[in-house]
């Protein structure tokens, strides 16, 4: 399934055939961003990943940093950043909520993605959305929210 490979107060990543899982409870610092972009240039060709932000706390006002404003923008608008997909999955609620959809949905229009890229409201249809995009990487439908709802879990206890 997936495996930890990263943590840090805000941050876990789950690596699986296929995809890379962030679980987020802080907004993203420059120092994270150096992260994720190790895991994208790390596989290339089938093992190249997916990547599903699930983004479930962040406590106040979201604030991204200008550098990570733009950092954001820029690699949402590279092909070879993440090259499978990307998805967002914001499990926030009340205007937290609402500030990370609008910076994801600023980024996404003004980036232009290359690559399918979505943001959701729940893992549902994240998960439905994304399978036919893992589907060669041998992920179901089942096992995919049982990751999903595991490192949420995980976090959570």
């Amino acid at each position: 399934m997936v495996h930890e490979v990263y943590r840090d107060d805000a941050v876990s990543l789950y690596r699986g055939r296929g995809v890379l899982i962030a679980r987020w409870i802080g907004a993203p610092t420059m120092e994270q961003a150096v992260v994720l972009d190790t895991y994208a240039s790390a596989a290339k060709g089938d093992d190249a990943p997916g990547f599903l932000n699930i983004i479930l706390d962040i406590e106040g006002k979201p604030d991204f940093s200008a550098e990570f404003r733009t950092y954001a923008t820029r690699v949402t608008g590279d092909p070879a950043w993440y090259p499978r997909f990307r998805a967002h999955v914001i499990l926030l609620e009340g205007l937290g909520a609402i500030g990370i959809q609008m910076f994801v949905q600023t980024m996404l229009m003004v980036a232009k993605p290359p690559v399918p890229t979505a943001a959701f409201r729940d893992c549902d249809a994240a998960c439905e959305w994304a399978l036919p995009l893992l589907a060669d990487a041998g992920w179901t439908s089942e096992r995919l929210l049982q990751a999903m709802a595991q490192i949420i879990a995980v976090e959570a206890a």
